[in-house]
């Protein structure tokens, strides 16, 4: 089962989360978002080696739904598409959840 592989990498992303307070809208998204991911940018190289040994295990799709849920407290529901740029984008990674 894909937890087994990844929950020593989940609780070691759970740790570093723990030092955010949810967001609710005391800085720019954008900021509190790019915060969040350098501090897990240590374990990008072993969330890549999940990724490439077990297609899914830590896809641009998992990291936007770790995201998703600490950005929600103040954006519930995160909306599929971003109706704010040209071609209504699907927000679906990482990248796409900070533009």
């Amino acid at each position: 089962m894909a937890d087994t592989r990844y929950l020593p990498v989940l609780k070691l992303i759970a740790s570093a989360l723990a030092k955010f307070p949810p967001y609710i809208g005391q800085e720019l998204p954008d900021d509190y978002l790019n915060k969040v991911i350098q501090s897990w940018a240590y374990l990008e190289e072993h969330m890549m080696v999940l990724e490439n040994a077990n297609t899914g295990d830590f896809n641009n799709a998992v990291k936007y739904n770790i995201l998703k849920s600490i950005i929600g407290g103040k954006y519930i529901p995160v909306p599929a598409n971003n109706n704010l740029v040209v071609g209504n984008l699907a927000i679906n990674s990482p990248d796409t959840l900070r533009a």
